[in-house]
């Protein structure tokens, strides 16, 4: 392998492209034609209840804090709360009918934006790319809290 300077200076920090395709994916709207935008919040949260129906309110944002602080979960649940595309009672929500309808439409659109992030992108260069970047987080894990 060549040094890390040569790699640095012919590539760039990898930590740069990190940062950046985390900030592209989170960017990424949703806009379906009769409900409105959707960001990476709120499509994880609309799809992780489709996926489980019901959760505890501690699940979801347990789940999504790796994408948003607690005050932007409670944002995003109030929001689909109060336009029906989940219920909450008891500290659980769960996906409505319009809810599940919204989903299928967002779904289309989530599906297409994987296709596009994908292109051009074998099966071996993707699974590289998470083997290398498992492989880091795991020789970082000593350094971290």
């Amino acid at each position: 392998m060549e040094n890390i300077k040569e790699i640095f200076d012919k590539k760039g920090p990898i930590g740069y492209w990190i940062k950046k395709a985390d900030s592209v994916f989170t960017n990424v709207t949703r806009t379906t034609r009769q409900n409105g935008s959707f960001n990476r919040l709120e499509w994880q949260l609309l799809n992780t209840l489709h996926e489980k129906k019901q959760l505890a309110l501690v699940e979801v944002t347990e789940f999504l804090s790796s994408f948003a602080t607690d005050s932007e979960i409670q944002t995003v649940v109030h929001r689909f709360e109060s336009e029906n595309l989940i219920q909450a009672d008891q500290q659980h929500l769960s996906i409505t009918h319009k809810g599940e309808q919204v989903f299928d439409e967002v779904f289309e659109i989530q599906e297409e934006i994987k296709q596009n992030a994908l292109r051009g992108i074998s099966e071996e260069d993707y699974c590289t790319t998470v083997d290398t970047l498992q492989k880091m987080i795991e020789n970082l894990k000593e350094y971290t809290d």
